[in-house]
């Protein structure tokens, strides 16, 4: 699944135009970008968060030819599933069903595929 699956989806969902669609999931990729950059991750109950994680200079093997060489130190965004998201993710395919229940600050949404 692309951005513009994702967008066509969403537009399915709420039952609006794909420009709105589109500009409502470029603010969610804006606010994950902005919470990661600015505040070093972000946790999505039921689904999981973004942390931004160092990693450490290492030396591996050319697999071509053996040679050791060095991976450079870098900065990568971990994400890490939520226990109901991973719970999810055991079952099959068929029976995966994401219910989202509606909170103060949340809306309700069913992701059903069937």
């Amino acid at each position: 699944m692309n951005k513009t699956d994702i967008i066509e989806l969403v537009a399915s969902e709420m039952d609006c135009s794909k420009v709105q669609a589109g500009k409502a999931v470029e603010a969610v990729i804006k606010s994950l970008r902005d919470g990661i950059l600015d505040d070093g991750g972000v946790t999505i109950t039921g689904f999981g968060a973004f942390n931004i994680k160092k990693r450490k200079p290492r030396t591996v093997r050319n697999p071509s030819t053996g040679d050791p060489m060095t991976i450079p130190a870098q900065t990568v965004v971990d994400f890490r599933t939520a226990p109901a998201f991973r719970e999810m993710l055991e079952r099959p395919v068929a029976s995966a069903h994401i219910e989202v229940k509606p909170t103060a600050s949340t809306v309700s949404a069913d992701f059903n595929s069937g």
